[in-house]
């Protein structure tokens, strides 16, 4: 009889022998080694790298739409909505009330969703909506509603993009060094 009964009843060799004719798939598999796990996260590291340059092109888009409403005024918007005084810069600055409105409530949930992915998209959804919706809007009042709910949505994508990249990257230098 063995001193440790369990490991005495069950034989193991096979299982954890290096010339063993056996697949990895056959049975349990160990962990994976020092180089293994390397090459594994080197891997992880450069889809999450493409995925941050899908951020990075989302993020361009966000200022231009920012800068979109002063581009639109060139071409006659202020003329097509019948704006006069500073109806224009009312328009401007409403966007930053909403966005400032909702950018710390929208951290507070991201930071409770399980799937930030699901609550980035959908807000990009609506901010895509709502930027068509600018494109044919027909009256002043209606454009100042539109760029006010335009800040919502906006406010969501910076610090979620931030969010997310921060749970999937690692800092090589620990933070307490910095200073």
């Amino acid at each position: 009889m063995s001193d440790h009964p369990l490991l005495g009843s069950v034989d193991c060799s096979s299982r954890y022998d290096a010339t063993s004719s056996r697949r990895s798939d056959d049975g349990p598999t160990l962990p994976l080694d020092v180089i293994d796990r390397q090459t594994t996260e080197e891997r992880l590291l450069r889809k999450l790298d493409l995925r941050v340059a899908f951020l990075v092109l989302v993020y361009i888009m966000n200022i231009m739409d920012r800068y979109n409403v002063a581009a639109a005024r060139l071409h006659g918007f202020e003329e097509d909505l019948g704006m006069t005084g500073n109806q224009f810069n009312t328009l401007i600055s409403i966007l930053y009330v909403g966005y400032l409105l909702t950018q710390a409530p929208s951290n507070m949930i991201l930071h409770r969703m399980k799937r930030p992915s699901l609550y980035l998209s959908s807000c990009m959804i609506a901010w895509a909506t709502i930027t068509m919706c600018m494109s044919v809007v027909p009256t002043y009042h209606a454009a100042l509603i539109l760029r006010f709910f335009l800040g919502f949505v906006e406010a969501t994508f910076f610090p979620g993009a931030v969010f997310v990249l921060s749970r999937w990257y690692r800092c090589p230098i620990p933070l307490n060094s910095i200073y």
